[in-house]
């Protein structure tokens, strides 16, 4: 980014380049006064100024004002449709000096002499704005173009993207129209159409938006003007000319309100979800733990049964062993579920080679596809030795729990087919598709959610946990990755899964 340093002192241009280059890694360019700096925009656009005021030829708030004519708009547009950002830099900051500076359209003041590191902090807080309230939206109606361009400046120093509106018509059909959710209003009071109070009445009433902050600009301060404002709806009022500072501190008090209501919100909705949870989980508990224990208990007591014959005691052993490792498998599915679902930072991603990790979990179920009589078909697209950010023991489950399914619900004879092959931004697909029983159209939908009970039984009657695939959706985007399924009942099924690979991987 260039920056554009205009100051009629040498030994500050000096000392302002140093910090902004050396320390912030932007490129400086120089001019002596405000003629110097329109000439030096007019052949090279630059993305900041920083501006003495007192200067010979031209000073910096009328420069400034040139850079707010229409001469200049085609070049200091950016591509976030801001005006170019101005920073005053004076040993004469006074309030009536900002005043008088923010109406000339200055985005910020710095007081010389400034300590270290404070002219680049304010440009970085500019160019390159936190991120507290990113993805928030502030809508702006006023019928003067500078004083919406002075507004949008300190709006989108916080993040914020900034919407604008000539007057309280304008401003009306935007809300009623966008699907955007908007956050902060900030209008003025007197504009032609309609004005800022039968706006404020509106959006209260017509629209019923009655959370959004709106922040009134106004040169009236009569108390029986503010008293009809704040009974029209209004959070809040500032008397112009304002100071910056002041309208960045009530903004900021009135949208970290919205923010805490929004966590909150978020907050209620998990607690509520967790609750569904705790209660699923406690329903698997008193069915799904119960079942397989009191198999095991009464077959067990059934041993004890006087001349049982050895036919009947190798039934009854095979339950409980059958009951039992049923049951472990449920155990070790929503211990398992638990590790996905947590966020800790011991989840450990290495360099992989994906499809060594599918070659090693393929050999490692030829039993179960012998067994079946199944038909395995490779389709490997992928370049040798393509490496993704992975945790081996995580992979190895995911791609362990995709194909077990398949087997589990394809009968005997049928086939399955696994193709490996890369995607579009360095990504790499693989897709198991069956030749199975399909799943039912209403279940798919709730595959991959936690205790769903979409559980059904294999082929040959194989029991599942109904876990699996809620692991398995965990596991994927713990890796950055997606996970879909498509399926039609008696006609197979086929999942596929998208994982991020390592970039550049050729480069010496």
């Amino acid at each position: 980014m260039k920056i554009l340093v205009v100051d009629d002192s040498s030994t500050f241009r000096k000392i302002a380049r140093k910090e902004l280059e050396e320390r912030g890694g932007y490129e400086v360019l120089e001019a002596k006064d405000g003629r110097e700096a329109l000439d030096t925009i007019r052949s090279r656009p630059v993305d900041m100024v920083t501006m003495d005021v007192e200067m010979p030829n031209l000073n910096g708030y009328d420069t400034c004002k040139h850079l707010r004519s229409d001469e200049f708009s085609s070049l200091i547009h950016r591509k976030d449709e801001s005006v170019l950002p101005v920073i005053f830099v004076t040993a004469n900051d006074t309030l009536k000096e900002r005043e008088k500076g923010f109406h000339a359209g200055a985005a910020d003041f710095i007081t010389k002499p400034f300590l270290p590191g404070e002219l680049l902090d304010s440009v970085n807080r500019i160019l390159q704005p936190e991120n507290r309230f990113k993805d928030l939206h502030a809508l702006i109606v006023d019928d003067s173009f500078t004083t919406r361009q002075i507004v949008k400046q300190i709006i989108q120093k916080q993040g914020i993207k900034v919407y604008e509106a000539k007057n309280g018509k304008e401003a009306f059909d935007f809300l009623s129209s966008t699907s955007n959710k908007i956050d902060l209003i900030v209008t003025d009071y007197f504009m032609p159409v309609m004005d800022g109070k039968e706006l404020c009445q509106k959006i209260r009433t017509d629209l019923n938006l009655k959370e959004i902050p709106i922040l009134f600009l106004t040169s009236l301060s009569e108390k029986t003007i503010v008293l009809d404002l704040f009974k029209a709806g209004a959070t809040d009022y500032l008397i112009k000319p304002f100071v910056q500072e002041e309208l960045v501190a009530r903004m900021e008090v009135h949208l970290s309100q919205s923010l805490l209501k929004r966590e909150l919100t978020r907050k209620v909705l998990e607690l509520k979800r967790m609750n569904h949870m705790k209660d699923d989980f406690l329903a698997i508990c008193s069915h799904d733990l119960r079942t397989p224990l009191n198999s095991i208990l009464a077959f067990s007591q059934l041993l004890r049964t006087p001349a049982l014959t050895n036919e009947k005691k190798s039934q009854y052993l095979d339950t409980i062993e059958s009951s039992g490792d049923f049951l472990l498998s449920l155990i070790n599915d929503l211990l398992d579920l638990g590790k996905a679902q947590a966020e800790t930072n011991d989840f450990e991603l290495n360099p992989l080679d994906f499809f060594l990790i599918l070659e090693t979990s393929l050999k490692s179920l030829e039993p179960l596809l012998s067994a079946k009589a199944l038909k395995l078909e490779l389709e490997n697209k992928i370049a040798p030795k393509l490496q993704l950010m992975g945790n081996i023991n995580a992979l190895t489950r995911i791609i362990n729990n995709l194909l077990s399914n398949a087997i589990k619900f394809t009968p005997k004879g049928g086939t399955i087919k696994v193709q490996a092959h890369p995607q579009e931004n360095e990504k790499i697909a693989l897709v198991i598709t069956d030749s199975g029983i399909g799943i039912p159209k209403e279940k798919i939908p709730h595959l991959f959610e936690t205790f769903s009970k979409t559980s059904i039984a294999g082929t040959e009657g194989e029991k599942g946990t109904g876990l699996g695939l809620a692991i398995t959706s965990q596991l994927v985007k713990k890796h950055g990755g997606s996970i879909e399924v498509t399926s039609e009942k008696e006609k197979g099924s086929s999942f596929k899964i998208v994982l991020p690979t390592i970039s550049n991987q050729d480069d010496p």
